[in-house]
């Protein structure tokens, strides 16, 4: 799906990375990227925690084929250029505007490597006050045990903990 995005791929190696460093870009992006290769770098996967089941499970967003959502969205894993975002900043929005942010960079020719990490780079919480659809009855699989064996298995605790606190506050303002 990603090559035919136009989209680097699997940097897991280096070596994609490296040749997307190294390759020229054309359009009008060009003057803004200076010596990157790419304005945007994208996590494709990542760790997901659900407060409400307590359970962990991996996203991979390359998997949703044909839905570039999955992979221009989610905002808190993208890193980009400040020369990227002053030539097309962020719209005021309630919602997807990390989306249409990527979207908008790519329809300028702005470059994007994706960046597909199992290992633990980046952990994000399901909860009720997020719009991540992540709970188990959203259909998303999620195993209680799966996370204690692997990279993040270190920050288990940590989550058991914060989970607590947040849960008791999410259900004081049900109330």
């Amino acid at each position: 799906m990603t090559s035919s995005m136009g989209l680097y791929g699997n940097v897991g190696d280096g070596k994609l990375l490296e040749q997307a460093l190294k390759a020229p870009q054309a359009g009008k992006a060009r003057p803004y990227l200076g010596d990157f290769g790419a304005a945007i770098a994208k996590l494709s996967c990542w760790h997901e925690y659900a407060l409400r089941s307590r359970s962990w499970s991996t996203f991979n967003a390359a998997e949703y084929s044909g839905n570039n959502s999955q992979i221009y969205g989610w905002g808190f894993s993208l890193v980009y250029l400040k020369a990227a975002w002053e030539a097309g900043p962020f719209r005021h929005m309630d919602l997807g505007e990390d989306y249409d942010f990527v979207k908008n960079l790519r329809s300028m020719e702005f470059p994007l490597i994706l960046v597909h990490d199992t290992r633990g780079m980046c952990a994000h919480t399901c909860h009720a006050d997020n719009i991540t659809g992540g709970d188990p009855e959203e259909g998303r699989n999620f195993a209680s045990t799966a996370q204690m064996y692997s990279p993040v298995a270190s920050l288990v605790s940590l989550y058991e903990n914060a989970a607590r606190g947040i849960l008791a506050k999410q259900a004081e303002q049900l109330e």
